[in-house]
C-alpha cells in the first residue's frame, strides 16, 4: 500500500527525483537504491519535451544541478528535483572515468536518454547497493572532438537577468581604457604558466622568496630610455629532444617599427624544424651564430621593467627565452574564445574576426613580425573600444557563483577540488581550494578528511582510466603499494582484464560512502567514454594535414579518406558516451512505495529563453 508523503512526514529526510524519458514517469531516488514512482498526469507535455530531453539532461547535470542543490534558487532542472532540498547539506561530485555501459548490463547509451535499471558486474557491487538507476549522458564536445567534462561542469551560464545586469553595469563603467588596465595580474600570470618576475603586480615577499631565478634565466631590469615603452614580441620555435627551442625572435614597438628580428642557433640538436608552423628550415640556420644568451642580453638593453610587453599566449615565448618580465598584455586573455574559458581564441581567428585581416595563410610557416603586429593592433583596438570589448559575458565560474552572497543565496558556499592536477603556487588565488593527489587512495583519504568542511567537493578517481589506457599515467603517479598493477597494453573494455582495478574502485567507493556526512548528495559520473579510437584517428588526421601543407601530393605518406572521417565521428560518439548515478546519504529512509501528491517540475530559467 502506497503511503502519502507531505512536508512533515519527510522532515529532515532528503532525496532526489529524476524524470524518465524527459518528462514522463518520475522516480524518487533514495538511499540504498530505494525508488518510489511518482504520478505525472501531464503526458502531452512529456511527449513534447521528450525530443529535446537528452540535451537538457546533459546541460542541466553539468551546469545547473549543483547550483540547484547548493543554493536557494527556485530554478529546477527539468530532469531532476529534490525532496526536502534544504536538508541536503553538501554535495560530492565524483568523476570516475573508465566506467562504461558494459559495466552495468548495457551495450552503450549512444542513442538512449532514459534512466536504466542498474545491473552491475559483480566486482562493482557498490552500485547495486546504493543506486537503482544509471543515467545516460552525452559528454560535451562536437562531432569529432571531446571537451573536458570538468570544464563543462564548472563553467555556468549566466541567467537572462544576470546578463541584463552585467550589460547595464558595463555601460556604466568608464569607457576610457588605458594600457595598464589590460596588464595581467598575479593570478592570471600564475594560472597561465607565466614565469613570475619579482616586480609582477601584487606579488608578496613570501612568493618572491619561493620564486628564485633558475640557471640560464634572466630578469628584465629597470632603466630609463627614450622611444617606445610598449613592445610586441613573438618567437618561432623548433623541436629538440628537451622540447621547444628558440630559432627566431621578432620585436616591434608601439608604432609597429621592427626593433629586432633575428634567427637564433640553439645549442641543442633540432630533431624537427616544424617548418609548416615555424617557417624555419635547416638552411636558414646553417650559418647563424646568434645564441639564446645573445638574445637575452639584447632584450635586457631594450626592455625595462616599466615597459609593457605584448604577445599572444606569451608564456610560451618567455619560457623558451628564459626571460621574466612583470608587465604583460596577452591577447589570448584580453579577448575571449566564443566558448569561454578554458578555451583560448587563436591569433589567426582574432585577427580575421576583429581586424578583418588574414595572417598565417602561407605554406611556409608563420611570420613572427606579422604575428607581433597583429597583437599590437588587437591591443590598440581594445583600448579604443573599452575593456569589455571582445569579452564573453555568457559564463561564470561555478565556484565564484557558489561563493556569492545574494538575496536568494544568504550564505556563501565553499568548494574544494581533489584530483591529480598540479598546484603551481602556495597562494590561494581562486574561490575554490585545491588538493593535489598522486593516486586514488590519496584522493579517497582527502575526500574523507575534507568533505564535511565544504559545501561542494569535486574529486576524480583515475586508476581505472589509467589501467584501460584511456589516458597516460602522470609522471608523478604513485601506487600506494608500489605494485605496478595491470601493466598490459590491452585497450578493450572487457571487465575480466581489469579485475583488480574494479575491485579496488568498489572498495574505494564504499569507503567514501560510509564516511560521508549525513544528507550529502553523491553524484558519480564517468565524464566520458572510451576515447582511444577517437584519439588515434585525430592523430592520423593531424599528421595528414601537416604533410598536406608541407609536401607535394606525391610525397604525402599519410592517408585520410571519407571513410576515416566517418569512423572518427563514430569513435567520437563512443568517447562522448557517459553515465552518472545520483543518491543522497541519510539515516532515515523514505518508504519504498511512497507517492507524492504535488507536481515537482518547475520550468527552468536556464532553458533557452533568451
Amino acid at each position: 500500500m502506497a503511503s502519502q508523503i507531505d512536508d512533515q512526514s519527510v522532515a529532515g529526510v532528503a532525496g532526489l527525483v529524476i524524470t524518465r524519458d524527459g518528462g514522463g514517469e518520475k522516480l524518487a531516488v533514495k538511499k540504498n537504491g530505494e525508488v518510489s514512482k511518482m504520478n505525472n498526469n501531464n503526458n502531452k507535455e512529456s511527449k513534447r519535451r521528450r525530443s529535446s530531453s537528452q540535451q537538457s539532461n546533459n546541460t542541466a547535470l553539468r551546469k545547473h544541478l549543483l547550483l540547484y542543490l547548493l543554493t536557494d534558487t527556485n530554478v529546477v532542472p527539468n530532469w531532476v528535483s529534490a525532496i526536502n532540498k534544504t536538508a541536503i547539506q553538501r554535495v560530492l561530485f565524483l568523476f570516475v572515468p573508465g566506467l562504461t555501459a558494459n559495466d552495468f548490463g548495457y551495450e552503450d547509451f549512444i542513442n538512449d536518454i532514459s534512466p536504466k535499471i542498474v545491473n552491475p558486474i559483480e566486482k562493482l557491487s557498490f552500485f547495486k547497493e546504493q543506486f537503482e538507476y544509471v543515467f545516460p549522458l552525452q559528454s560535451p564536445g562536437s562531432k569529432d572532438s571531446l571537451v573536458s567534462s570538468y570544464s563543462a561542469l564548472t563553467n555556468v551560464p549566466l541567467t537572462k537577468k544576470e546578463k541584463e545586469k552585467l550589460k547595464k553595469a558595463q555601460k556604466e563603467i568608464k569607457s576610457d581604457t588605458i594600457l595598464p588596465d589590460l596588464v595581467m595580474n598575479l593570478e592570471q600570470l600564475i594560472q597561465n604558466n607565466y614565469p613570475i618576475h619579482p616586480l609582477s603586480p601584487n606579488i608578496t615577499e613570501k612568493f618572491k622568496e619561493q620564486n628564485f631565478l633558475k640557471e640560464g634565466w634572466v630578469d628584465t631590469m629597470e632603466f630609463d630610455h627614450e622611444g617606445s615603452h610598449t613592445f610586441a614580441l613573438d618567437c618561432e620555435m623548433c623541436d629538440a629532444a628537451i622540447g621547444k627551442v628558440l630559432t627566431r625572435i621578432s620585436l616591434i614597438d608601439f608604432n609597429n617599427n621592427v626593433i629586432m628580428d633575428e634567427l637564433v642557433k640553439p645549442k641543442e640538436e633540432i630533431i624537427d624544424y616544424v617548418t609548416a608552423y615555424s617557417g624555419i628550415t635547416e638552411d636558414m640556420l646553417r650559418d647563424v651564430n646568434t645564441t639564446l644568451h645573445d638574445i637575452q642580453q639584447k632584450l635586457l638593453k631594450i626592455i625595462s621593467t616599466n615597459d609593457i610587453l605584448i604577445g599572444h599566449s606569451l608564456e610560451s615565448d618567455l619560457n623558451v627565452l628564459k626571460l621574466r618580465h612583470p608587465l604583460i598584455i596577452d591577447t589570448a586573455i584580453i579577448y575571449d574564445h566564443p566558448r569561454g574559458p578554458p578555451s583560448k581564441a587563436s591569433l589567426k581567428w582574432l585577427t580575421k574576426k576583429l581586424l578583418n585581416k588574414d595572417i598565417q595563410t602561407g605554406i611556409n610557416g608563420h611570420d613572427s613580425i606579422e604575428d607581433s603586429k597583429a597583437c599590437m593592433e588587437l591591443v590598440k583596438l581594445k583600448v579604443l573600444n573599452g575593456i569589455n570589448f571582445g569579452k564573453n559575458t555568457f559564463d561564470t565560474s561555478l565556484f565564484d557563483k557558489l561563493s556569492e552572497v545574494s538575496n536568494n543565496n544568504k550564505k556563501s558556499k565553499n568548494s574544494i577540488v581533489i584530483d591529480y592536477s598540479a598546484i603551481r603556487n602556495s597562494i590561494k588565488l581562486n574561490t575554490e581550494d585545491k588538493i593535489q593527489c598522486f593516486n586514488d587512495d590519496e584522493v579517497v583519504d582527502n575526500i574523507i578528511k575534507n568533505c564535511d568542511q565544504y559545501d561542494l567537493t569535486i574529486a576524480k578517481l583515475r586508476e581505472l582510466e589509467f589501467a584501460k589506457k584511456w589516458s597516460p599515467r602522470p609522471k608523478n603517479f604513485e601506487l600506494k603499494n608500489n605494485d605496478d598493477k595491470n601493466n598490459n597494453n590491452n585497450n578493450n573494455d572487457n571487465e575480466d582484464d581489469f579485475t583488480t582495478e574494479y575491485q579496488d574502485l568498489n572498495l574505494r567507493l564504499t569507503k567514501i560512502y560510509n564516511n560521508l556526512p549525513e544528507n550529502t548528495a553523491l553524484i558519480v559520473c564517468s565524464g566520458n567514454g572510451n576515447p582511444i579510437k577517437m584519439l588515434e584517428l585525430q592523430k592520423l588526421r593531424n599528421r595528414f594535414n601537416k604533410e598536406y601543407k608541407t609536401k607535394n601530393w606525391d610525397e604525402v605518406e599519410s592517408k585520410w579518406e571519407l571513410k576515416d572521417s566517418d569512423n572518427l565521428k563514430k569513435a567520437t560518439l563512443i568517447a562522448r558516451d557517459s553515465l552518472c548515478f545520483l543518491t543522497v546519504k541519510h539515516s532515515n529512509d523514505i518508504p519504498a512505495t511512497a507517492t507524492l501528491d504535488k507536481e515537482l517540475t518547475v520550468e527552468s530559467e536556464y532553458d533557452n529563453k533568451d
